[in-house]
């Protein structure tokens, strides 16, 4: 009922909505309008409300709970995916597997305000402040072989440069083999996949996604590394929007490539090679002490990145990290 309150709120953004109206159109008292409009406000929501008149929407709260992002959702249909919203977790990943151990569904998503001991790929730290970022991780229960479940991850980030370049939010964005969104030559989103399988198949993946929305700066040590959407654009960006549309695309790329049948992820990748910016390029793969130098010359069905060396032998690179040689990139 909230979101659908908000929704008329939006839809007459410079006038005033009266109680009566409402409750018509939503088949509610008008005590309980109003009702829930107290509870939006105390959801940080500005409302207006002034007597013959009705009531105003002078601002939206920025959180991330599920009624915010509901606003966003272009889909009428019911959403393939839940949200649980926490104010304060120490990692979203961390917490996603233990709800997955306990059963939690394919489709939930854990979304936090706040991370105390955000993780990137590597044991890397992820800066988590309150207000400024995305920091969530969806459970998947995929019939797949286990060796496939890092294609989620470069699926995640086609999601995210879908997402986040949509109705002109950001311009520039790429991806970089295998888990980094770019804006420019700087780092925007981070993916964390991570897993429970056995010989028979996948128990769950937990796929963490974090996102720099609205930092308005960094600290020295990521200077020159990381950029945010604010930072790019110059505004700051409801980050129930950006989510809302990376959810939706990612939970679109998934039902394309898990069918009705044998999971196919050949279209999956040909758009991410459309976004990539290792493509033709000279890079370096670096698998622990390992490193192989050669030139981009695409990517495979399996998620592998496809490397020419000098001799002209193409290899398969399946995990590891890439630098891009002479481009100015951070890594």
């Amino acid at each position: 009922m909230r979101d659908k309150i908000l929704k008329l709120l939006m839809q007459n953004p410079h006038g005033y909505v009266s109680g009566e109206e409402m409750a018509s159109q939503l088949g509610v008292s008008r005590a309980a309008v109003n009702k829930h409009v107290e509870k939006l406000k105390a959801m940080g929501c500005e409302i207006d409300c002034k007597r013959n008149a009705g009531y105003r929407l002078a601002s939206l709260s920025d959180s991330l709970l599920p009624e915010f992002v509901e606003i966003y959702r272009f889909d009428a249909g019911e959403a393939p995916y839940t949200i649980l919203h926490y104010d304060r977790v120490a990692s979203t990943n961390q917490t996603a597997k233990e709800l997955a151990v306990k059963g939690a569904a394919h489709g939930t998503v854990v979304v936090a305000e706040v991370q105390t001991a955000g993780r990137g790929r590597q044991g890397r730290t992820w800066t988590s402040n309150a207000g400024e970022g995305i920091f969530c991780s969806l459970i998947l229960r995929p019939p797949i072989a286990p060796q496939d479940a890092h294609l989620f991850s470069l699926m995640a980030g086609v999601a995210v440069a879908r997402g986040v370049s949509a109705q002109g939010m950001l311009p520039n964005v790429g991806l970089k083999w295998p888990n980094d969104v770019l804006c420019g030559h700087r780092k925007l989103c981070g993916i964390l996949c991570e897993l429970s399988a056995d010989l028979d198949g996948v128990d769950y993946a937990v796929l963490g996604i974090g996102i720099n929305v609205n930092q308005p700066t960094f600290g020295q040590e990521l200077m020159g590394v990381a950029t945010s959407m604010a930072m790019e654009t110059g505004r700051v960006i409801p980050r129930a929007r950006v989510l809302a549309a990376v959810l939706a695309e990612f939970f679109d790329l998934y039902a394309e490539a898990m069918g009705e049948g044998t999971p196919d992820f050949a279209s999956l990748m040909e758009e991410y090679a459309q976004w990539s910016v290792c493509l033709n390029r000279p890079v370096t793969a670096i698998q622990g002490k390992r490193q192989l130098r050669g030139v981009c010359v695409g990517f495979g069905p399996d998620g592998s990145l496809r490397l020419r060396d000098e001799a002209g032998t193409v290899h398969a690179i399946l995990a590891g990290d890439v630098s891009i040689r002479g481009e100015g990139l951070y890594a």
